[in-house]
């Protein structure tokens, strides 16, 4: 309620927002008209904040600058936001999605294939006193549902056997094939067919995940 109408503020940028967590983003041609844009904005909403009581917090002010390719010798992008620098970095996390200025996914990937391995892990313990019923339950919420948040955004899917699969992909079909092994108590060393797995728990392939998730966002889109 406070910020509803935020956006009427601003000139040069689109923005976005969730809770009290905004966005801002700027295009322009060059880095330098982006930066005189996004500057020029930020001092609009520097002062609304001040009329209106509000604090924005400098520690969580991030500056993110996608562009086609950064040259080595040239200085990273600043701004400055209400007398203070404000720095560009690499890679930003928002909304739980890791944004990465070469809008590639490893380092995404990289944090979501960390946070399955400990929800392996928790279930893995579990694994001990649970029956294997309500191990597929807690798997959905310890370890699938970790995938599942973001994936049509970072999924890539193949629409055949032949199609090679991605490694970022593959890192991840890993990680599901060891939580069905923890349902059923297997090991890798046990060598049991990954269908077999995937008959027994009904949990299905990444890949799978990835077309049912994206086919459905572009059934809402249509």
């Amino acid at each position: 309620i406070f910020i509803a109408d935020m956006p009427l503020v601003v000139e040069n940028s689109e923005i976005f927002g969730f809770a009290d967590d905004t966005t801002t983003t700027v295009s322009r041609p060059t880095i330098d008209e982006a930066c005189t844009a996004a500057t020029a904005d930020a001092e609009r909403l520097m002062s609304y904040m001040r009329q209106n009581y509000l604090v924005a917090n400098a520690n969580k002010t991030k500056l993110l600058v996608i562009r086609p390719k950064r040259n080595e010798d040239s200085p990273p992008v600043m701004i400055n936001i209400d007398n203070q620098q404000v720095m560009e970095t690499p890679c930003e996390k928002l909304l739980g999605i890791h944004l990465s200025n070469d809008l590639s996914w490893d380092n995404h990937v990289t944090h979501v294939k960390s946070s399955l391995n400990q929800g392996i892990g928790m279930l893995r313990t579990l694994a001990y006193t649970i029956p294997p019923n309500y191990l597929r339950q807690l798997a959905q919420g310890l370890v699938l549902s970790k995938l599942r948040y973001g994936l049509p955004i970072y999924g890539t899917v193949r629409l055949s056997e032949t199609d090679q699969e991605s490694g970022q992909m593959r890192m991840l079909e890993v990680a599901v094939n060891d939580t069905m092994r923890v349902i059923e108590r297997k090991n890798r060393r046990d060598l049991i067919p990954i269908a077999n797995l995937r008959a027994s728990t009904k949990i299905p392939s990444a890949n799978q995940m990835a077309v049912q998730a994206i086919t459905m966002e572009a059934w809402k889109i249509q």
